[in-house]
């Protein structure tokens, strides 16, 4: 079929069939990066827009409501490989879960590669927003990302009410992507402006989630016993 890109999922099936990207537009020059990797998987991509600095959560799911495969790969500032969606979906469907997310250099070990447990697909009481593959089915069913929250903890209330409804995620170390460039970012004024919202929004949104879950909200949301 030419140069195309085809990962076949299983008989007949192939990976631009079934998946579409929705992906976070950065103003930062450095995003071409991400722009190449986009391009070079060949799948559809729905673009979220927020003006460089604005609300993540809302952004993302303005672009979902375009998206019509049985799969979405919602995707930030990062670079991969361009089978890294099909090794993803591959192995979603294997473990039979809602949603899968490649291991990155995370801030949480259970994304983290080079922990004694950072071996194949495991099972994980939240995911990132990062670059989660999802079922499209399931995200609408759990409405999306919650809107209040512009630039943090909305993962992990979708995560939470994920797991109440009895969906199961998992953390990919098979498969990876990688933040190679955003330690250049802060030199741009969008980038500053863009740290200095998120800043005032932690605020506001802390508030929020001491008022939605009482004062042991880190406890609620990352799931700890």
């Amino acid at each position: 079929m030419g140069d195309r890109l085809e990962y076949r999922m299983g008989g007949a099936e192939m990976i631009h069939d079934l998946v579409t990207i929705v992906a976070l537009k950065y103003k930062e020059p450095d995003y071409e990066h991400t722009v190449r990797c986009i391009d070079a998987t060949e799948l559809r991509v729905e673009w979220a827009d927020r003006a460089g600095w604005g609300n993540f959560s809302k952004a993302m799911n303005d672009a979902f409501e375009r998206v019509k495969t049985e799969y979405t790969w919602f995707v930030t500032d990062v670079v991969f490989d361009p089978d890294v969606p099909a090794r993803l979906l591959r192995n979603l469907r294997f473990h039979n879960l809602v949603a899968i997310h490649p291991q990155h250099g995370s801030d949480h070990l259970s994304h983290q590669p080079g922990h004694p447990w950072s071996v194949g697909v495991q099972p994980v009481p939240f995911i990132e927003w990062t670059a989660p593959l999802v079922q499209s089915a399931w995200h609408r069913r759990m409405d999306g990302l919650d809107v209040n929250h512009w630039y943090w903890y909305q993962d992990l209330i979708w995560s939470k009410k994920t797991r109440e409804a009895g969906g199961v995620m998992g953390v990919d170390h098979t498969t990876s992507v990688h933040h190679v460039y955003r330690r250049n970012s802060i030199q741009y004024p969008i980038t500053r402006k863009r740290y200095a919202t998120r800043r005032k929004r932690d605020v506001i949104e802390r508030k929020l989630l001491r008022e939605r879950y009482g004062k042991n909200w880190r406890d609620i949301l990352w799931a700890r016993a």
